[in-house]
């Protein structure tokens, strides 16, 4: 089922990338429909939820986007995440799950936190908690804006810099979850996710545009993408102990015109995968195979990689296999198994213009306040 939603999702992406006037007619029609029964459903939804909103007996942050594809939410928890954890938090991540990988990601670099995984987010999160351990815990809500009837003490959304809220519609017509305007009145902070590619006029412009449909008393920080290692995936577990204690030091990529990289990747912005990719290897040819988000990779789906790039090492080409911390949790066994010497971007969020210290000081804050429900 994942694997056939995947496919389905790529050929609206397809749809959409194309101007509308070639757009094929009845997919268009389709589209537009599909998004207005999105909009009925999702409004009823929210004013149902709303009306029933329920709190945890705990401190709870939500991590959630306005628009579908990657805008950042996995690493952004994680550096809150690692905030709480030097406090001495006990951290419990929700999540609906799906296809593995952020979890197991939290799981290996936070093994004693509560995991409370599945649909079902509040009775999860409940069946997690260990008694007398309320005022020390603090649960990191993934994908959490649109989950109306969770109460979040701390409201975190992540726009994607690159394509803010893509055409302006909703699902499947477009790649917005909600409108804009209705969703932003509730976020407490706004990260602006790959802000490191805008110029400083662009990312105030965008700012600017954004904060009309904002409280007043939003946080508002700048993101990029910053890799810190690239290990074999044998040694990856290793890499991320060390890492621990290098936190903040970017990886020095070798400077080689002979060098090759082939990434694969199933994520939700690809474009940030090669961004990143031809940023640390400026003089090295990159390509860049995309997957749908959250695929679960077969030996199928990767044969032909590791047939191309063993021809090309026979060619006594230089070649580097890469793929993303997320696509290696999701599917280890598989990408071990059949890409010999395959590397892992291992990544973590820089914040721009000191708005990590702006961010960590609403989380002394929120620490500091009493749980009121």
């Amino acid at each position: 089922m994942q694997q056939l939603k995947g496919k389905l999702r790529l050929s609206v992406e397809r749809q959409l990338a194309l101007d509308p006037a070639e757009q094929n007619a009845f997919v268009r029609s389709t589209l537009t429909v599909a998004s207005w029964v999105f909009e009925a459903v999702t409004s009823r939804k929210r004013h149902w939820q709303l009306t029933r909103q329920r709190a945890l007996p705990v401190r709870t942050i939500s991590f959630g986007n306005v628009t579908w594809g990657g805008t950042g939410k996995t690493p952004c928890l994680h550096h809150v995440a690692r905030l709480l954890d030097a406090k001495g938090c006990q951290l419990m991540l929700v999540s609906r799950g799906y296809g593995d990988d952020e979890w197991k990601m939290f799981a290996s670099e936070f093994p004693t936190g509560l995991f409370a995984i599945g649909k079902h987010r509040y009775e999860n999160a409940i069946a997690c908690l260990v008694p007398g351990q309320n005022e020390r815990t603090v649960a990191l809500v993934d994908d959490g804006l649109q989950q109306w009837g969770l109460k979040k003490d701390m409201e975190i959304v992540m726009i994607d810099a690159y394509n803010p809220f893509g055409n302006g519609h909703l699902i499947p017509k477009g790649r917005l979850r909600e409108y804009p305007e209705r969703a932003l009145p509730a976020a407490d902070i706004v990260v602006l996710h790959h802000a490191g590619h805008l110029s400083i006029a662009a990312q105030t412009k965008l700012q600017a545009a954004i904060q009309t449909m904002t409280r007043k008393d939003v946080l508002f920080a700048m993101t990029k993408v910053r890799l810190v290692d690239l290990p074999q995936a044998k040694d990856v577990a290793a890499s991320m102990k060390l890492r621990k204690h290098s936190r903040g030091i970017p990886y020095h990529a070798p400077e080689s015109r002979e060098l090759i990289i082939v990434g694969i990747c199933g994520i939700g912005c690809p474009a940030s995968f090669e961004s990143m990719l031809r940023e640390n290897f400026p003089l090295a040819s990159v390509q860049v195979h995309a997957f749908p988000d959250h695929h679960a990779y077969v030996e199928q789906d990767l044969r032909s990689y590791r047939q191309s790039v063993a021809a090309l090492r026979q060619q006594d080409a230089n070649v580097l296999v890469v793929t993303t911390e997320k696509d290696y949790f999701r599917s280890s066994d598989v990408l071990e198994a059949h890409l010999p010497d395959l590397r892992v971007a291992l990544c973590e969020m820089e914040f721009l213009q000191d708005s990590d210290r702006a961010l960590a000081a609403r989380i002394d804050q929120l620490l500091e306040n009493p749980i009121v429900r």
